[in-house]
């Protein structure tokens, strides 16, 4: 009881900090962020002077909770309210993570762990600590005082539609978990594709990452199981995700209605800013994912766990994405980086409720602490960046 007082508390507490966060970016007009851009696209759209964005959550959310005012402040005032919100929302989903990970409820949790409440403590702990961790920059970056444009950090905080996918994010990895474990639960295997299709209406840039990796995840268990029940069950949340993905491709892509289109062409998106070169994207590689690369180097066995394959692999295509595929027209934003953070925030999750877990069994030892130092510091210089980019005025 005293572990969920706690975390209502520190939901009340992110709410309120990150509202008076984002309401500082979104109102002062010397900070720069996707924010702004997003409320306008919102507020056009309802007015009938714009088109709707083709991956709408958090566009209507905006718009429902403005009650048709003709004012930008309420407009405003709703959007960084809702952000707030996510962000107390995926802090639930990585705390509702943790607890899925090592039982499924408080008091397997409890049973599981010989530390009872101090276990508790240490899941809400480090929930709280992923709602903040960020990568270190790469050493070329850093010297240019950059600490984001080089890196694809587990967390970004200028762009609303990436928050607002990723409690959804969250909640369908672990869904997607536990559904490999148990191919033929034909319930969760529709919560998962219910989920999936939300995400995608936030942002499709998870479904790029998780989809294709899942797919392969139930082919293995298909080889290994040999039931072809279990197969079509498992897989059904990836026959629906992909309709809805190609849906939302189409629109986007297909009608043109951003005079953009997809080329294919290697670190053409990458390249395409002044000062990066080819080697930049490899080292940013190296610490965009260092701490799950420190982990998987002191408890290499993990690899071969189904999860860890399914999070190793959805990092490892976001990165083909991001290497591969660009956009060419109006629009040429890095939109096929994005799977890159959320797949760094699923590994990076995963990677230390693991560690957590190994710790708590007492199999960790002295070679668990070199991966926790390494999540602690990415957790300081986490606050540390959100703190620079209210100073600095932008991202960086």
């Amino acid at each position: 009881m005293a572990t969920r007082k706690l975390s209502v508390g520190l939901s009340l507490a992110i709410f309120v900090i990150f509202a008076l966060y984002f309401r500082a970016i979104i109102l002062d007009p010397n900070i720069g962020s996707d924010l702004n851009a997003h409320i306008g696209f919102a507020k056009s759209a309802y007015d009938g002077e714009g088109v709707w964005p083709r991956h709408i959550l958090y566009f209507a959310l905006v718009a429902l909770t403005s009650f048709w005012s003709s004012s930008l402040s309420v407009w405003e005032t709703s959007g960084w309210l809702w952000l707030s919100l996510l962000v107390v929302a995926k802090f639930a989903a990585t705390l509702w993570f943790g607890r899925l990970w090592l039982g499924g409820s408080d008091q397997a949790v409890a049973q599981a762990e010989s530390g009872g409440r101090d276990g508790n403590l240490a899941l809400v702990a480090i929930a709280l600590c992923m709602t903040v961790v960020f990568c270190f920059p790469p050493p070329v970056a850093f010297l240019q005082g950059l600490w984001y444009s080089f890196s694809f950090p587990p967390n970004v905080w200028h762009n609303s539609t990436h928050i607002a996918v990723m409690p959804f994010a969250i909640v369908v990895f672990g869904l997607s978990v536990r559904q490999l474990e148990q191919p033929d639960n034909v319930g969760r295997a529709i919560a998962v594709t219910v989920m999936a299709i939300v995400s995608a209406l936030a942002k499709p840039s998870f479904l790029m990452a998780w989809l294709p990796v899942y797919g392969l995840c139930t082919l293995i268990l298909w080889w290994k199981d040999r039931s072809f029940r279990k197969f079509l069950i498992a897989i059904l949340p990836v026959a629906l995700s992909v309709a809805v993905l190609a849906v939302q491709y189409y629109l986007i892509y297909g009608k043109n209605i951003n005079n953009a289109s997809v080329k294919f062409g290697y670190m053409d998106a990458w390249l395409s800013r002044s000062g990066r070169f080819e080697i930049d994207f490899y080292i940013s590689i190296l610490m965009s994912s260092l701490f799950p690369i420190v982990f998987y180097l002191f408890f290499p066995a993990r690899v071969k766990n189904l999860s860890h394959i399914l999070a190793i692999g959805m990092v490892a295509i976001s990165y083909f994405y991001a290497a591969a595929f660009s956009e060419t027209g109006e629009t040429q934003a890095g939109n096929f980086m994005w799977p890159i953070i959320g797949a760094n925030f699923i590994a990076y999750m995963l990677c230390i409720f693991d560690l957590h877990a190994i710790c708590r069994r007492q199999k960790g030892g002295l070679r668990a602490g070199v991966p926790a130092a390494v999540f602690a510091l990415c957790s300081i210089w986490g606050v540390a960046y959100m703190v620079r980019y209210l100073l600095i005025g932008g991202y960086g």
